[in-house]
């Protein structure tokens, strides 16, 4: 990196940090989760450019080892002169995104606006952070033809924090959801309760300022379009059928405020609703790493299982049991 590039690059990561700290902060953790996520191959989408070796093959330990020299949002600006290029590099990269602006929230009255959009009467807990995303003026127009002015519909994603890397810059894909009750699609809830339960707490930064261990729920803008399956009121107020049903359902109907999207385009992320793991918060940056198991606990479940197959196998073999034998006396 030549001096005029690394000077350029130091101002452009200056100026976000000091124009945001916290959505600053938020790019570094959702990254960092993707990145020390078992499934980092996966949910680590985009990959940084700078370290893929092929077209197939990243540097994943290069990346790690980069990664570990960003500190604190709040110290970053005292130490950016002693980062390496690759980190600066991995820095601008992490900030800069041509579909979006991430911008934190401060306004007590931002989660009552939601909840009157998504329609949520359940009592629930605030959120510690809100987030809003700006589209980028081309991501908005391409959307906005895709409207044609049609209604907006809002309602609750819950996921992994894992997944948030990839979904703040690829955007939720029907394809990579499991459930598939009541068909193929995105499902989303316009009650925040039920969609907390599938935002488990993830580890993050071990130098984020919002949190180590937080869950995430998206809130979402779908527009009314019939690949939006749910439940919609006709003007004599009964419910209209044909628009809960999609045709490989297993379940029927789709439930009252309930949302499966099988159009990826008719749908965007609006707000991030974050919660802070309290238990977690205070503890050491050390103690709420995530350990070897919690990174490769998929790995390991599979060999386990593997070592108790093969310890059934030979309890039940005999040639197993008279060479043990043999060896006893």
């Amino acid at each position: 990196m030549s001096a005029q590039d690394r000077s350029e690059t130091i101002r452009f990561i200056e100026e976000k940090i000091q124009l945001d700290p916290q959505a600053a902060d938020l790019h570094l953790s959702l990254f960092s989760a993707a990145l020390h996520s078992y499934r980092y191959d996966t949910v680590l989408r985009p990959f940084p450019p700078m370290f893929l070796q092929s077209d197939t093959e990243k540097d994943k330990a290069a990346l790690e080892k980069v990664f570990k020299e960003i500190p604190k949002i709040t110290n970053i600006s005292k130490e950016i002169n002693k980062l390496s290029d690759h980190a600066l590099s991995l820095l601008k990269w992490i900030f800069e995104s041509k579909r979006f602006n991430l911008r934190s929230l401060s306004d007590k009255d931002s989660f009552e606006s939601i909840q009157k959009l998504t329609g949520n009467n359940s009592p629930v807990p605030p959120p510690s952070y809100i987030f809003e995303l700006e589209p980028s003026e081309a991501s908005n127009e391409k959307f906005q033809e895709i409207r044609r002015n049609r209604k907006l519909m809002y309602a609750y994603h819950g996921s992994r924090t894992e997944n948030f890397h990839s979904i703040l810059h690829n955007g939720l894909a029907s394809h990579m959801n499991k459930t598939s009750v009541f068909g193929e699609g995105t499902y989303l809830s316009g009650e925040l309760g039920v969609s907390l339960n599938y935002s488990p707490s993830g580890f993050t930064w071990a130098n984020s300022g919002i949190g180590k261990m937080f869950g995430l729920i998206a809130v979402c803008e779908m527009i009314d379009d019939p690949t939006v399956k749910c439940q919609t009121n006709e003007t004599d107020g009964s419910k209209k059928k044909s628009r809960a049903y999609a045709s490989n359902s297993m379940g029927g109907d789709v439930p009252e405020k309930y949302y499966v999207v099988q159009n990826n385009e008719v749908i965007r992320l609006k707000y991030i609703l974050i919660y802070v793991d309290k238990n977690n918060s205070n503890q050491t940056n050390r103690s709420v790493q995530p350990t070897f198991f919690q990174q490769h606990k998929f790995v390991i479940m599979l060999f386990f299982y593997a070592f108790l197959l093969l310890g059934v196998g030979l309890a039940n073999s005999k040639t197993f049991k008279y060479h043990l034998k043999r060896l006893l006396k």
